[in-house]
């Protein structure tokens, strides 16, 4: 059973954003989903995943247990630039999910921000307006905590779900892995929020 898990890291960084720190800049590729109309962009040294590559996989797969495979896109990536990795840290790598999901209700939709059936906010990003949850799992020094974004449309009768995941491992390697750095944990998040920054879809009913 997933046991609701909100690393400290990411806790931290909420306040963290207004800060100065460097943006995902590099060369990007373009994912497009033209059933759904959804497209988004993330850094071409990510990494298209047809598997899970962690052992805790991002929280909206428990939506539809099973393979990877059923979500429509998983881009992960091990390393970011400025931000030191496992074992000199307990940072182990991101993973950005997408899935757009049959709802028969924008409040069935708004069930799928929190799988683990905690407290949802709204946010409104690039002018589509979203439910937000947080959620995550961990066990045998491992853990994953997640930020899920959810929008309905309307039209169609679909959730579109956004999964924005950062692993950390506190096993120990040839020293004990130490935290994140503030600007560390900013690069990480707004690596993350980048990605979901550059969505594009139909306009969602809410």
């Amino acid at each position: 059973m997933r046991t609701p898990f909100i690393a400290i890291l990411l806790a931290g960084c909420m306040s963290l954003t207004a800060q100065t720190v460097p943006r995902a800049t590099p060369a990007t590729v373009r994912y497009a989903d033209p059933a759904n109309g959804v497209g988004f962009r993330y850094p071409a040294a990510w990494k298209l995943a047809h598997d899970e590559p962690f052992m805790f996989p991002v929280s909206i797969q428990t939506l539809t247990p099973g393979s990877q495979s059923q979500l429509r896109a998983l881009v992960v990536a091990r390393s970011l630039s400025g931000v030191r990795s496992w074992p000199a840290t307990d940072f182990s790598g991101v993973e950005f999910g997408y899935d757009a999901r049959a709802a028969a209700t924008p409040e069935a939709c708004r069930a799928m921000a929190s799988p683990d059936h905690g407290a949802t906010d709204q946010q409104t990003l690039r002018g589509i307006a979203y439910w937000h949850g947080k959620a995550g799992d961990g066990g045998m020094s491992q853990a994953v905590s997640d930020d899920i974004y959810a929008t309905f449309l309307a039209s169609s009768g679909t959730c579109v779900v956004f999964d924005l995941a950062v692993h950390t491992t506190t096993a120990a390697g040839e020293t004990q892995p130490g935290p994140l750095t503030p600007r560390e944990a900013s690069i990480v998040r707004n690596s993350l929020m980048d990605v979901l920054d550059s969505i594009r879809i139909p306009a969602p009913s809410r």
